[in-house]
């Protein structure tokens, strides 16, 4: 359920990694465009790439009843994609944005795979 007083909650590559290290299982949404995702590669395990300016034709393929990890390149268009599921009745407490995005997550060693 939305609470407007909660904060959207931004995870980093460090403590992402940790958690999946320990069981932690979130469908990962890569919100960058196929293009840039075919260059620099993408999260390991990415359940969904598809580019924040048009989530809402996406909304049906993401789960609700799981974490979701939403990530970009630095961190700014997976905290607008983040904003426009909560807006569309997402569970905020089930919504992670990778601070730093995938640069962080390549920096701090996490997986990566490439197309």
């Amino acid at each position: 359920m939305w609470n407007p007083f909660a904060r959207p909650q931004d995870i980093t590559a460090t403590k992402a990694i940790s958690k999946m290290n320990n069981g932690w299982e979130p469908f990962i949404l890569d919100v960058r465009g196929h293009g840039e995702t075919n260059q620099t590669g993408v999260i390991k395990g990415t359940d969904l790439i598809h580019p924040h300016t048009s989530i809402k034709k996406a909304m049906k393929k993401i789960p609700q009843d799981q974490d979701v990890l939403i990530t970009c390149m630095g961190g700014m268009r997976s905290n607008m994609a983040m904003e426009s599921l909560i807006s569309a009745g997402f569970d905020q407490e089930k919504l992670y944005n990778l601070k730093g995005g995938f640069s962080g997550w390549s920096r701090s060693g996490g997986p990566v795979q490439r197309n």
